[in-house]
């Protein structure tokens, strides 16, 4: 008995090796499996890479990475900083009450009214920036006006008229009356802090509508902007430059500080959702491009489209925060700033001034570092402002009959 007894213990033993080493190689060979990493242009889409724990982290933001010498090891280099550094900076800017990040970000605040709240330095920046750009004389924007954002991107998914309501009408009148928000910022012992606070009218309208998880500070359309930035300050430091960062949306980073031939493609769409090519721009090293649109270009891009008898109109998110709508007339307005000391946000900013305003003096005025492309709905003329030749002429010829005007 004894003996069968060993015998049994040693072929569990042998058998358990056996498994082990069986296992070991298919492990072994699926590792080594992977995908073919090659030289050249490699497209990261952070969709890819899902996480739970920061969801919708990646809807936007897509990178266009050439990979070179030794494109395996580049390539885990550059897919690493993407999520790292994805995930870092959304995370401190995204608004939402119900999530729970590490980090003490946007959505921390708007769940800690009137409560000291210290930061990161690079959270500070933004929001320092953001408010400053709230409080500018022209005021086209608006940090404090997440309950309208909220209200605009409900409607793209449960689409209703064109939302005009009391509700609406109630949130403009909030939202555009600046006394209602309280955001202070300071440094003490080289640490950031933070309070924030609104009003007790904005608390009763939020109360009496069950608008209780609703964020009231958010960066809402100058969020991809930020995001696009903090990323790119994050490849800069790695010195990982090999192409650009792009968003759904029409922001771009041309990180590249030598000509890799990439380009920007035009786009127009004269019926809301057939998009067609006007042309293409090459892009020179460490442009931003700011490029916003009243139709979408992927299907999770968010526009609302409501029919009218003789037309259509599209509300898109770059909404006028005193006015609650976004302008129809403006197609596809582009703003492209090769100075490299200027920054996404900035000129989002900027190109958001002039689709509000609809003034061709703000095109006009632009220094020799910019060019500019907008597609006018109303009469479909194009204005442009130190557009190439090649382009124009490509205009010209497309079927579609485009009177060209520049400034």
């Amino acid at each position: 008995m004894k003996n069968r007894s060993n015998i049994i213990k040693i072929s569990i033993v042998v058998l358990s090796l056996v498994i082990g080493g069986v296992s070991f190689g298919i492990a072994f060979k699926t590792c080594n499996k992977g995908e073919n990493i090659t030289k050249g242009w490699r497209e990261y889409n952070l969709n890819d890479y899902q996480d739970l724990k920061y969801p919708n982290f990646g809807e936007n933001i897509r990178l266009l990475y050439k990979l070179e010498d030794n494109p395996k090891k580049e390539h885990e280099k550059v897919k690493s900083t993407l999520i790292t550094s994805s995930k870092e900076v959304f995370s401190l800017i995204d608004a939402r009450r119900d999530m729970n990040y590490p980090l003490n970000g946007i959505s921390y605040i708007n769940n800690h009214l009137n409560e000291e709240i210290e930061i990161c330095e690079d959270l500070y920046k933004i929001l320092l920036d953001a408010k400053n750009k709230t409080y500018e004389e022209n005021k086209i924007y608006s940090m404090f006006s997440g309950l309208l954002n909220y209200y605009w991107n409900y409607y793209m998914v449960h689409p209703k008229g064109d939302g005009s309501s009391n509700t609406l009408n109630k949130i403009i009148e909030l939202s555009k009356d600046l006394s209602n928000f309280n955001l202070d910022l300071y440094i003490n012992d080289n640490k950031h802090y933070v309070k924030f606070n609104y009003s007790e009218k904005v608390k009763e309208f939020i109360l009496d509508n069950e608008y209780n998880d609703v964020p009231v500070l958010d960066l809402n359309i100058l969020f991809n902007s930020y995001y696009l930035n903090g990323i790119y300050n994050q490849f800069k430091n790695k010195n990982l430059l090999n192409g650009k960062l792009y968003s759904i949306t029409g922001e771009t980073i041309n990180m590249s500080t030598i000509d890799l031939d990439i380009n920007y493609e035009i786009v127009d769409s004269l019926n809301f959702d057939n998009n067609f090519k006007i042309g293409d721009i090459g892009l020179s090293p460490q442009v931003t491009i700011s490029s916003i649109r009243t139709f979408p270009i992927e299907e999770i891009d968010k526009f609302h489209k409501i029919v009218t008898k003789d037309s259509w109109l599209s509300r898109s998110l770059y909404y006028d925060y005193q006015k609650g709508f976004s302008n129809d007339n403006i197609r596809n307005s582009i703003m492209i700033n090769s100075n490299k000391e200027n920054n996404l946000v900035d000129l989002t900013y900027l190109n958001l001034s002039y689709v509000l305003k609809e003034d061709k003096s703000i095109i006009s005025n632009l220094d020799s570092n910019y060019l500019a492309l907008s597609i006018i709905k109303k009469d479909n003329s194009i204005i442009t402002h130190n557009v190439n030749e090649e382009l124009k002429e490509n205009i010209k010829k497309l079927k579609y009959n485009y009177t060209i005007i520049e400034l």
